[in-house]
């Protein structure tokens, strides 16, 4: 029996058959040329019925190109359109226009014939398909979807490849529905979609590999066979699928997997073993830690923190030292992951030879909170190596362990001032206020960065004997300690670095008068309302919101008409932060700017806008009233729906009277107001709301 690539090709008595009479295409004679063109119909259909229509493809393609007689590539450009949608006598008995509708050039035509193919595929004429397979093609999109959903169902399995090339389409409905169609397909199409794995397109294996992972379970069996194919890349997604698919069957044959010879199908095995969380593959995975690629390393060491495998806490130490950075950082991650089950081996392995080893054990100690290590820790405060005392403190902060406050407060003397930035960070995030002298000190570090630190701890402690020296770090060389510094005082609330914060508004560097702004606006600092107007100026946006972020907070109302005149900032951030100030002043004069607000472009503007009228509250509903008979549509609108916000009973009547409003969309605000209010549906006709308000005010 032949293979089925062999039927498939052309035989060679076949391919002199068709040299022959392409050859009389070229005639002088018309009757021969003639008689040529129908005899290669005829050879052309008779051939595509035995299944030949991919090689007379390839083979009348090659003719076309190679030809040098014009007049024989004009008459096979002709007779292409059989090979193209694969015609067979089967389908022109039952369709004897079937070429002729395929290539109208209008789409209902086209349309109709691509129904009449899906019937007859139905009705098990599988011959069907290579036209809507062709049709996939087409220049039409409403086409290509149609073809693709009939292919998926009529279950056309030979349809696989080209639907898988459809995924790629630039229509998202061609798309979705040759999704569609794959998984319709299902268990036909898994071993055609194995076979698309190692297809020299990158795009359709892909596409097939997604296909598998939709089928799901039904093509797990097959994928595990497909972990043995000749071909790596079959190997390779055949073992990513299975991780995708959480297929618990393939745990064993992905284990046999780590020993492949590709690097790429390791990596995938690896990954496929973490995803589906397999702990009975721990030991292999821990034997992959050493495999020679640094890329199936990552993969193993991921794939251990996955399924937190307490047993491979030691090798993922050793891993520690691994000379790929990314593999020691997956090696550390995986350790997190483990959590306090690895507390211990990682406390020995703070006295490891290897400094990385050390300072990543200290680093991954720190971040699963391990107390029982911060004896350890604090000794490590005074290892030789700089980044392993800077992880230690850095540990030592996230554990916030207290008896670490004095070695700490030592540690800020350290020689390294990247380890002393750290040790500062620690400090303020335990709020320790034993510190705040050393911390007081620290501010005159030679370090810029560890100034910043120092500042920032400060704030957090909430150090109010820090005062002084924060206002003298206002006026820091660095522009990020002054910054930090305006933040500390804001923090305290020290109503003693007023003025020193409003002069830091004309510092030179933006991110400072922001934080001066910010922090002038928690004192609460009523003596800075002018120079905070004078900021909603500023020419950096985030100054300007702050600005009036904190005008709104110290409850400034002689701030309302800078306020009202920032709702038309070019900024959203800025026009928002007016409007939220407006709401927290609860200036009424504002209600008319806010109501206009109502329409911005921008949707959080929008919102503030509707939550400063409903803060205002009653003391918006008359002007919000008296707005409903604004000359502007907008505004008119704007009030009816902010008094439904309000719900407040004294709208009613005059809502009611925008019943007769002329414009149909402030009529409708009006109506979904007084349901808002009263509770009542009596839909947009004014007298019958008015007969329910005279009925109401009789009781």
């Amino acid at each position: 029996m032949l293979p089925a690539q062999q039927k498939s090709a052309l035989s060679d008595a076949q391919k002199r058959k068709l040299d022959t009479l392409i050859g009389q295409l070229g005639s002088d004679d018309f009757i021969t040329r003639k008689q040529a063109v129908t005899a290669l119909k005829k050879l052309l259909i008779h051939l595509n019925g035995l299944g030949k229509t991919e090689a007379l493809r390839a083979y009348l393609e090659q003719k076309t190109e190679s030809s040098k007689d014009a007049q024989i590539r004009e008459y096979l450009e002709r007779l292409w359109v059989i090979v193209r949608f694969g015609v067979t006598d089967v389908l022109l008995k039952k369709l004897p226009n079937l070429l002729k509708c395929l290539t109208s050039p209008l789409k209902e035509t086209r349309l109709e014939e691509l129904r009449r193919l899906e019937d007859l595929g139905r009705k098990g004429v599988s011959d069907a398909a290579k036209p809507l397979m062709a049709l996939l093609d087409d220049e039409d999109a409403d086409v290509r979807e149609a073809a693709a959903v009939a292919l998926g169902d009529i279950k056309a399995k030979e349809a696989v490849k080209p639907l898988l090339a459809a995924l790629e389409d630039e229509d998202d409905d061609v798309r979705e529905a040759a999704a569609k169609a794959l998984r319709k397909i299902e268990q036909e199409a898994v071993q055609p979609l194995i076979a698309a794995l190692k297809d020299d397109n990158w795009c359709v294996r892909e596409g097939a590999a997604n296909a598998l992972q939709r089928i799901g379970q039904k093509a797990v069996k097959p994928l595990i066979e497909a972990l043995k194919d000749d071909n790596w890349r079959v190997r390779d997604a055949a073992a990513s699928v299975l991780g995708k698919i959480r297929a618990k069957e393939a745990v064993k044959p992905l284990i046999a997997v780590l020993k492949d010879e590709n690097a790429d199908v390791r990596y995938a095995a690896a990954v496929a073993l973490g995803n589906i969380k397999a702990k009975e593959a721990a030991n292999s995975l821990i034997a992959t830690l050493k495999d020679e690629d640094d890329d199936v390393r990552y993969a193993a060491a991921v794939a251990l923190g996955n399924i937190k495998a307490k047993e491979a806490a030691n090798s993922l130490i050793a891993t520690l030292k691994d000379e790929d950075d990314d593999v020691r950082e997956a090696a550390a991650k995986a350790l997190r992951k483990i959590g306090q089950e690895a507390a211990k081996p990682l406390i020995e392995a703070l006295k490891d030879d290897n400094w990385r080893v050390r300072y990543g054990a200290a680093s991954v100690l720190g971040k699963i909170r391990a107390k029982e290590a911060v004896k350890p820790l604090i000794a490590v405060l005074k290892d030789e190596n700089a980044d392993v005392r800077e992880e230690a403190a850095k540990a030592l902060g996230y554990i916030k362990a207290k008896e670490a406050v004095q070695p700490l407060i030592a540690a800020l003397k350290d020689e390294n001032a990247d380890v002393r930035e750290e040790v500062a960070w620690a400090l303020g995030r335990m709020g320790a206020k034993e510190a705040v002298k050393a911390l007081i000190e620290a501010l005159k570090d030679n370090a810029a960065f560890v100034r910043y630190e120092a500042a920032s701890a400060l704030g957090s402690i909430g150090a109010k004997e820090a005062v002084k020296p924060l206002i003298a770090a206002l006026k820091d060389e660095s522009a990020g300690v002054r910054e930090e510094a305006a933040e500390a005082l804001g923090y305290i609330k020290a109503r003693e670095a007023v003025q020193p914060l409003i002069a830091a508004l004309k510092d030179e560097n933006a991110d400072v008068r922001y934080e001066a702004a910010k922090a002038l606006g928690h004192i609460k600092a009523k003596e800075a309302v002018k120079p905070l107007i004078a900021a909603l100026k500023d020419e950096n946006k985030y100054v300007r919101q702050e600005a009036a972020e904190a005008l709104g907070y110290i409850g400034a109302k002689e701030a309302v008409g800078p306020l009202i005149a920032a709702l038309k900032d070019s900024k959203w951030r800025v026009r928002k932060a007016a409007a939220v100030a407006l709401g927290d002043i609860k200036a009424k004069e504002a209600v008319k700017p806010l109501l206009a607000a109502l329409e911005d472009e921008g949707w959080d503007v929008r919102w503030a806008a509707k939550n400063a009228l409903k803060r205002i509250g009653q003391e918006a509903v008359q002007p919000l009233i008296a707005a409903l008979k604004d000359k502007d549509k907008y505004i008119r609108q704007a009030a009816a729906k902010a008094l439904g916000e309000i719900k407040v009973k004294e709208a009613v009547k005059p809502l009611i009277e925008v019943l007769k409003d002329e414009n149909k969309y402030v009529r409708y605000a009006a109506e979904e107001a007084l349901e808002k209010i009263t509770g009542k549906d009596l839909g947009c006709l004014h007298d019958d709301w008015l007969k329910w308000w005279r009925k109401q005010k009789k009781k």
